[in-house]
This record gives C-alpha cells, structure tokens and sequence, in this order.
C-alpha cells in the first residue's frame, strides 16, 4: 500500500489477492502468418493445413501449428467504449482483432499533400479498423504518437491525424525542385551562375559515379541531407515495428511517404531484420499520387534501381520509391503508388487482413543463429495468391544508432536520466506498445490529483505487480520499471526509468508489490504506458491507461481512493493508495478525495459532501447524507470516509459520491466500482 502524498518512488509490499489472475505461456515457433487472395484481391477463407505448403530453403517443413483468424464483430462492444478505471494485462497478449502501425512521414511529405493524408488516416480510422482492433498513429519526425484500442480510442486517434502536418521544404525525390524561400546562399549562387539546380535522385547518381566536376561538392551535401532523412524515417518504421513484436496475430504497418531509394545501407537492413523480427507485414503508400493505380507486391516485384539512364519523370519515380518498395514486398505486404486516392489504398489493405493464417514451424537444423532462411509458403487451391514474408533469421545483428529528427544525433535523455538507445530493447519497444504484456502479471491506476506549479497538475501513476515466478530461485531480482506518457494534442512525452530491488525467497511474505511515480502534467488527454521487466529471465508486463487532466480552474474532485488501509504515520490519516479494487467483505472500505476548483466566499470555501453504495440493481446499501467538509490548516478540502462492509455480499458494486459547491450552486456526482471477495 502507499500513502498519499509521498515524494517520487516507492515500493511496498500487499497482501496477496483472493483470486490470483492465471497468465499462459506459449510455446515458441517460428510463426509465419499468411494472406490468401483470389484474382480480385478478395481474401480466401476456409483453407485448410494439408493445403499449404511451407518451404525453408526449398525444403519442405511440417507445420506444426494452424489457425485461421477471420475479423467479426466483437463481443462486448458497448463494454470497450469507455476506458477500465484499472489497466490489467489478466487477458494476455492475444489479439482479439488486428494491429496496425499508421506511420505518417512528416519528414519528407510535401506540405501540399499533407491534406489528403490526413483525409486518409481519418478515413482508416472510420472505415477500415473497428472493435478489438489495436491502433498506433505515429508521425517519422516523433512529433506525434498515440496507441489505444478500438472503439474506445477512437477520438483520441482522430485528434493525432489531425495533427499531420507535411515538412518536407529543403528538397524532394523526383522531378520537384527546392522552393525558392528555401535556397541556401550557395544555391543562389548556383542559380545566378546558370547552373542546373539538382533533385536528390540527380545528386544520388552523382555521387555513386564519381565522375566529380563542378556540382559534386553540391551532390554530395544534397546526398547527405537525403541519407539523415532516410535514417530518420526507417528509424521511425523500426521503432513501430519493435513495438508490434510481441502481438500474436496479425500485424500490419502501412507507412504513407514519399519513398527512399533502394540504397545499401546498414539502416535499410536492419529495417528489414526488425520486420522479420515481429513477423509484420509492412505496406507502403506513395503519397505523390497520380492517375492510376499499380501495385508492387511478391507476385509482382520491383527490380533494383540502376543509374545508368533518367529519361522520363515516370522512371525517377519509380526509383525514387524502390527502397520502400522492396522493403513491403520482402515483408509480406506491398505497395500502393500512382493513386491520388490514399483512403482507398488503406482500405484496401486492411480489408485484405480480415482474414489470414498462422503457421508455425520449428527451424531447421544445419544453419548459425544469424545465418537467413529464406521461406515460400505455397497453396495447392488454384487461382489463388499468397503473400507472406521471404524469409527469417533467428538473430540478427545490432541495430544503428538512433537520431532524433531535429538534432540530428542521439535521442534525448528521458526523465529518468537515461535514453532510449541504453534502455533494455524488450522495454523500448513494450513501452511503444499498447497492447497488455503479460510475462508479469500487472495492474496499474492512475490518480489525478491537486493542480501544481505552471498550470500543471499532479499525477500519481501507481502500479501493482506479482514477482511469484521472478528471479529464478535468487533471494532478490532487479527489476525495470518505467512509466511513458504521452501528451496527446502535442506529443510531448514525459517518462521515467528506474530500477527496483525486490526481495524473494528470503522469508517475505509472498504477494503483490506496489509502486508509482508522480508526473506534473499539463491540462488535456494523455496516454500512460507501465512497463516491468525482469532482465534474467526476460519476462514484461506492460499496461496502457488514458489520463484526463482538466484545467486548474475546474470545480472537480481528485480521482478517489478506494482502499482497506489507513497509514497513521503521518500529521494526519492518509488513505493508502492501491491500485487493486477487490476487498473482503467482512472488512473496512476508506475512501479518500480532495475538492478542488470550489468557488470562495467571504470565508473561503463552502463544500459539502456524501456517498452511498449502490448494488449492481440500483439498490442503495449504505448512504452517507451530505455534510460540510471543513477546510484544513492549509485551505484544501479533503475528507477519509470509512465504514464497515458486514452484511454485504460478495460481488460488483459501486460507491457514488455527490458533491456541492455551496457558494457556486454547483454540483458533482461521481461513481467508483469496487469488488467485494468471499470472507476469510
């Protein structure tokens, strides 16, 4: 339990809960999910094992797992609108529809088509994903970033993507030209000399030739603006790809860009080492648009760029794109170029998901961990199409280093004084994620509560672990624990990572641990994503809770606290903070809160205050008439409610406060579930 309030860290020991959540492990193969079509595109259903076939090397492997994933209506729908008051990865980390990655490249888009791509995203958003779906919108420069579930998180994506903006104004791929406003000295330069100003696909082809001249210097300065952008973006795709790397099922990142070029580069490998790694498919929309439609897929590939001629703008643009291109293809997807309309292209490539296989395999012997396997899935159904990825290996070498967009160099230290590039990669990418992990099970809170300095407000993000299975047989286990959140109408980011000693097998008391850390927030909505790992034996829990933080001046009260336990240590009782809501039913209940935002007589605040508990039926149990709260020495107004719960039977209730602002008129009520277990 923690009290409130309390600076930064703690860790606590709870008592263990009286029905224990039960997490499954699963046995790991080599996973290779599949996509059927017919000659129309129409996904093919009903395929059985015995008519597939899956080739490692050219030679035949049993396939030892199946399953066919057909998208339906969710169950429980009308429960998935409205966000849990606790995040709990009890369910597991299976899908119960599809994951997409939605990754906007800011960094090259022009500004003039940044419209159309956000008519598209919203489009995707609307149309093409719906209930258990798990979305993440994500922009190349970072400046955007949000991950919920659907149908809940639906309004908050749609707040992202309309956020996208296009950046590109120093130089594009193509036929473009820099704008004039854009010109630096040296191009000015170059323009009074007459001489031709060059694209990045012209500086491109310079530079690998070698012939120098008077426009290498300006070729090689070009090319290296391109090689930084190109290392942004990919970094980008990696990131969104590390975070899909743990979700069984289907998953799929559509990135709408402008393209790169097929170029050799130890970035381009590794993006296409961290798509094998998370089994995703990557689709690529060329937002240069056009008339008509052509699709680049492993049914129909792209050849590699050659330099040897440039004539037609059409041939540059097929080059300009030819990275991206082959990267979709190797991957399992494709790529959508030559359309002006992007909605379509999304939807036809989430369409395309609602039905797919999985099959497993074990590898085969003979080959080195990092040694490649190449892979053909075949069906014996005829007039159909398969797409899945060409290949895998078991490790792959290092990723490169990270750069942040704007300082071009290693990401920035985070709040807790570390980076990214130092952070465990099984945290970087749960902490991108937000999907529940449940290596460790996990259950987290969040609690909104007095304003602070620089109209921020304090939020306590507490978390309830279970280290039972930690450790492996050691006396104490170092744990990672960090918290990211995420601003949504700025995409500012707040986080922190620490490291917590916890101790097992020495005589402890077995059950939950319990730790938080506090934030200072500004007002709007905001995503929290709780993160535990253990780094021996390799196990994540991780969890996502949205935040609503209002403005200072709202007349509201502090999210409440429900708990069992009073911590008397302190000036005054303080509710111990919990996260778990499942109390015995031969026990107490304290529930504490704060008014905030009342309005000021001529002696300070006037505020009122009383609760019921209601069953389940509407049937009022217990009832607290209002009463005034009086202010204490420091002017806030809080008030512990406690009271006994015999008599009460075990099951789901809730408890409802009301609240009145006594000089405004104003009034609240708010509802808070709890669970009541069987008596000891």
């Amino acid at each position: 339990m923690i009290a409130v309030p309390l600076p930064f860290l703690w860790l606590a020991l709870l008592p263990a809960p009286q029905a224990a959540p039960s997490f499954p492990t699963e046995v790991e193969v080599i996973t290779v999910d599949a996509v059927v079509v017919d000659k129309d595109g129409r996904p093919v259903t009903g395929l059985t094992r015995d008519e597939f076939r899956v080739l490692e090397d050219g030679q035949p492997r049993g396939i030892v797992s199946f399953e066919e994933y057909t998208q339906g209506v969710a169950a429980d729908e009308g429960d998935e609108m409205r966000p849990a008051p606790i995040a709990t990865n009890e369910r597991g980390t299976e899908l119960r529809g599809r994951a997409f990655a939605l990754l906007l490249d800011d960094v090259f888009t022009p500004l003039h088509g940044a419209a159309e791509v956000r008519r598209a995203a919203e489009s995707f958003l609307r149309h093409s994903v719906g209930p258990g779906d798990e979305v993440t919108i994500a922009t190349s420069s970072g400046n955007a970033y949000w991950s919920a579930g659907l149908p809940a998180g639906l309004e908050d994506l749609l707040a992202v993507a309309a956020r996208f903006k296009g950046r590109d104004s120093v130089g594009r791929y193509g036929t473009q030209e820099y704008a004039q406003s854009q010109l630096s000295p040296e191009e000015m330069r170059y323009g009074q000399l007459g001489l031709k100003r060059m694209t990045e696909l012209q500086a491109y082809a310079i530079v690998r030739r070698g012939t120098g001249g008077p426009e290498m210097a300006r070729a090689l300065e070009i090319d290296h603006l391109r090689e930084h952008r190109m290392k942004i973006t990919l970094a980008a795709v990696r990131r969104q790809l590390d975070a899909l790397a743990t979700v069984r099922g289907r998953k799929s990142l559509i990135l709408m860009s402008i393209g790169f070029l097929l170029d050799d580069t130890p970035d381009i490998r590794e993006t296409a080492a961290a798509s094998r790694r998370a089994n995703t498919a990557v689709y690529f929309v060329d937002v240069r648009g056009l008339e008509t439609d052509e699709v680049f897929s492993a049914a129909n590939p792209v050849a590699g760029p050659t330099l040897t001629a440039f004539s037609g703008e059409e041939r540059e643009r097929n080059l300009v794109a030819a990275g991206t291109q082959m990267l979709a293809q190797d991957t399992g997807g494709y790529s959508i170029r030559n359309t002006n309309d992007f909605a379509k292209a999304t939807a036809r490539i989430a369409a395309e998901t609602r039905s797919y296989y999985l099959l497993g395999i074990h590898p085969a012997e003979g080959k080195g961990p990092r040694d490649w396997r190449k892979l053909t899935v075949e069906v014996t159904r005829p007039g159909v199409k398969v797409r899945a990825r060409r290949g895998y290996s078991l490790r792959d070498a290092p990723p490169p280093e990270e750069v942040d967009p704007k300082k071009g160099k290693d990401k920035d230290k985070t709040a807790g004084g570390t980076t990214r590039k130092t952070i465990d990669p099984a945290i970087a990418g749960a902490l991108d994620a937000t999907h529940a992990v449940s290596g460790i099970p996990l259950r987290a809170m969040v609690y909104v509560m007095e304003p602070g300095p620089k109209e921020t407000t304090r939020v306590l993000v507490a978390a309830e672990f279970d280290p039972q299975d930690l450790g492996r047989g050691a006396k104490s286990a170092k744990l990672g624990f960090s918290v990211n959140i995420t601003h949504r109408d700025t995409g500012r980011a707040f986080e922190s990572n620490e490291r917590v000693e916890v101790k097992l097998g020495d005589g402890t008391a077995s059950g939950w641990r319990a730790i938080a850390r506090e934030f200072m927030l500004p007002a709007g909505v905001a995503s929290a994503r709780v993160v535990v790992h253990d780094p021996v034996t390799g196990a994540v829990g991780a969890v996502t809770q949205r935040i609503e933080v209002p403005l200072a001046s709202v007349f509201r009260v502090s999210t409440p606290i429900l708990t069992n336990q009073v911590d008397q240590s302190g000036k005054r009782p303080q509710a111990a903070v919990a996260v778990h809501r499942e109390f015995r039913a031969d026990g107490q209940l304290f529930c504490q809160f704060e008014v905030l935002g009342a309005a000021r007589g001529p002696e300070g605040p006037r505020v009122a205050a009383g609760m019921e508990i209601r069953a389940q039926d509407g049937t009022i149990l217990r009832k607290g008439e209002l009463t005034s709260i009086a202010a204490d020495p420091d002017g806030r107004v809080v008030r512990l409610i406690g009271m006994g719960l015999d008599g009460m039977k075990e099951g789901r209730y809730d408890l409802v406060l009301a609240v009145r602002d006594e000089v405004s008129g104003q009034q609240i009520e708010r509802s808070e579930p709890f669970t009541l277990a069987p008596s000891s």
